[in-house]
């Protein structure tokens, strides 16, 4: 089975809460096959403000409201919000939506 392309709805809730292009893939990839993304967005999703802001340089800070915003308002809690749930929610999604060759 081919991968599924970002829907054009998930683009767009990205847009709207400003996360920058340079995120959607790793988001996408995470949220639809369970791929841990760079440590940036791992910090974000597994809400360790500490960590997002030590791997993100100075100029790059003003992402994290764009990807807290979208992952708050369009994310399942089971999701994001803990290191637990991340480690869970990939495992759970790599088994129901990647098959293995």
């Amino acid at each position: 089975m081919p991968p599924r392309d970002m829907s054009d709805e998930l683009k767009q809730l990205m847009y709207e809460c400003k996360v920058y292009d340079n995120l959607h893939w790793g988001l996408w990839m995470y949220l639809e096959y369970g791929v841990i993304p760079g440590d940036f967005l791992k910090a974000c999703l597994e809400n360790n403000l500490k960590i997002a802001l030590a791997v993100a340089s100075t100029q790059h800070w003003d992402y994290i409201f764009g990807v807290v915003m979208f992952l708050y308002n369009h994310v399942p809690l089971e999701a994001w919000g803990s290191a637990e749930k991340v480690q869970l929610y990939s495992k759970k999604t790599k088994r129901t939506n990647v098959k293995e060759v």
